[in-house]
């Protein structure tokens, strides 16, 4: 809100990235212990709490190919944020089908729809694309946010994210804690 920027959503499927950039995945123990400590902070960020462990293994493929169904009506940012807090603070299983089907009846989504989209093999497909063109960004990794040319990964870089997309438009930003408003005539380093 603040850059006005327009966002375009496309999910990717994690687990491709992890065959793909196996080289990557293997994370020493101080490593993991920092991911999780930044994951349960994005997750106190949100307002949620896990009942799932940090390296708790998601299949998401499902539940990512009813979000691309949500999109075609609108509604993936509600239905991607009922399944987020379906799988990680009710420990739901998102790759059963009767939990998708049920969040999305929840969104108001068109169940029978979404049952008939699930099983057409472009759905599939396009989520493989969408996973295949992150990885040739060299997106080893998610969430992913490209602004131009940059990649920058992990929730953590949101502060960085809108700092691009400010850069990226003709609007004046100033990042939470900076002081210095490019009109500002700074003499003896102390702003006008």
């Amino acid at each position: 809100m603040r850059t006005l920027s327009t966002v375009e959503w496309r999910p990717v499927e994690r687990q491709a990235l992890s065959i793909t950039f196996a080289e990557v995945q293997q994370s020493s123990a101080l490593e993991l212990h920092q991911q999780g400590i930044h994951w349960h902070a994005w997750l106190n960020y949100c307002g949620l709490k896990s009942v799932l462990p940090f390296a708790a293994h998601i299949d998401s493929r499902l539940a990512l190919l009813a979000t691309l169904y949500a999109a075609e009506y609108g509604s993936d940012a509600l239905f991607v944020t009922a399944v987020f807090a379906a799988c990680w603070s009710d420990g739901q299983d998102i790759a059963d089908r009767a939990v998708l089907v049920n969040l999305a009846r929840e969104c108001g989504l068109n169940t029978d729809e979404l049952e008939e989209w699930l099983e057409k093999p472009a759905v599939a497909a396009a989520l493989d694309r969408n996973s295949d063109e992150f990885a040739a960004l060299k997106g080893y990794a998610t969430p992913g946010f490209r602004i131009g040319e940059q990649l920058l990964l992990g929730n953590e870089q949101m502060p960085l994210v809108e700092l691009a997309l400010a850069q990226a438009s003709d609007l004046s930003f100033v990042m939470p804690g900076s002081h210095y408003w490019p009109d500002d005539e700074i003499e003896d380093g102390v702003e006008n």
